[in-house]
């Protein structure tokens, strides 16, 4: 670290890679090629003066220099050092983007080592979450799977970041992360709401037994909680983020999407029965589910793929309930990408009673992850209380 009161030298960093050298000496005793630019925010002395110049990434922007850290980086010490090496405009896969900051941070080998409880990587879980955050910001697009590229905006925000860390906080007002924003919020109050629905039908009890009052440690019923309502918020983005892959994907595979989360839910009946139907004049249905193997009774599908901002209105709703009502049947579902209007929705609840039921994006990838549809299972966590049973032997 440089001493203080001696001025930071400039630094450059190579193109290729976030080594630094000074122009000129270097303060006794300091490898300056050794430090990481990761820690550049970090590592200089607050009296000292001191500017980095970087080529690639950060060509035309100035940092101040680091302070050097044994600890390996944040997510938000991450996200500049994504943006640098995607900075090109080149695409890159996840792999290559994490070998690139792996060799542009120059994390230590036993840095690579550190895995969390759940087996993975701690350096490849902060850059997943780095490359995560930049994406839902619109910083970075997702141009195929597991491929990504830089956007002009994520440009832009790189030269005048200058390599800081980047916080959440940071995103707030770019449209695309407040659209994002505005999602989760959205799936929090309905939650909230459904929440309220259950406890009112229920009684508004607690649920807990009498008898079990008080045997809880203190404070356990906050951290089952607690991590209730984090797992909620996890799947919330996920659901968010399923949305929009949906949004990308072609107008058949939204159509297949749809199918198979009916047939998840158990139409089709037990042999899971049920296809899209063919490009054609189909007269607005795009998937037939038989509710039994002879399709005497059939469910009617209209899938719409649209963009967020392209609501589905009631005559959307009236065109539909006649293509259905032309296959001799009088009920169907419509599912759709984005949002009905209120107009249709009041259509389809006034005047249809019920006959067409309405699914928007919100409530179909709600419904894709209670039913495992286009999503895994990542972790799987256990709360454990002592097995009463055990100690009447």
């Amino acid at each position: 670290m440089p001493q203080r009161g001696i001025d930071a030298p400039s630094w450059r960093l190579g193109a290729d890679r976030w080594s630094v050298r000074r122009r000129g000496g270097a303060p006794e005793g300091i490898d300056l090629s050794r430090w990481p630019v990761s820690a550049v925010e970090q590592a200089c002395d607050s009296r000292a003066t001191g500017k980095i110049e970087v080529d690639n990434g950060f060509r035309g922007r100035q940092m101040s220099a680091p302070r050097l850290s044994s600890e390996m980086l944040t997510t938000e010490e991450m996200r500049p050092i994504v943006l640098d090496v995607l900075f090109d405009g080149e695409r890159a896969t996840r792999r290559e983007i994490h070998e690139r900051i792996v060799t542009a941070a120059q994390i230590p080998p036993e840095q690579l080592q550190e895995r969390l409880s759940s087996g993975q990587l701690r350096y490849e879980n902060r850059m997943g979450w780095a490359i995560t955050g930049l994406t839902q910001a619109g910083l970075l697009e997702r141009v195929s799977r597991a491929v990504y590229r830089i956007t002009d905006r994520g440009r832009q925000f790189a030269r005048e970041n200058q390599g800081a860390p980047i916080r959440e906080s940071d995103f707030i007002g770019l449209p695309k992360w407040d659209a994002y924003q505005e999602e989760l919020a959205a799936r929090r109050r309905e939650r909230q709401a459904d929440a309220n629905s259950a406890s009112a039908r229920s009684g508004g009890g607690s649920g807990a037994d009498a008898d079990g009052a008080g045997d809880a440690p203190p404070g356990a019923d906050n951290a089952v909680e607690t991590v209730q309502e984090l797992v909620e918020q996890e799947n919330d983005a996920v659901a968010t983020e399923l949305l929009n892959r949906l949004r990308e994907e072609s107008p058949e595979f939204f159509e297949e999407a749809v199918v198979r989360t009916l047939k998840a839910m158990g139409y089709g009946g037990s042999e899971r029965l049920g296809a899209r139907t063919d490009r054609g004049p189909d007269g607005g249905i795009d998937g037939v589910i038989p509710q039994d193997p002879l399709g005497l009774q059939n469910v009617y599908v209209q899938a719409k793929r649209y963009a967020a901002d392209n609501t589905v209105g009631s005559s959307a709703i009236h065109a539909f309930y006649g293509a259905v009502s032309g296959k001799g049947v009088d009920r169907g579902i419509f599912f759709t990408t984005s949002h009905f209007t209120d107009g249709a929705i009041r259509y389809a609840r006034d005047q249809m009673h019920g006959k067409v039921v309405l699914v928007d994006g919100r409530r179909l990838t709600s419904l894709m992850l209670r039913y495992g549809v286009g999503v895994q299972v990542k972790h799987e966590y256990a709360v454990l209380e002592i097995d009463e049973d055990f100690f009447d032997l």
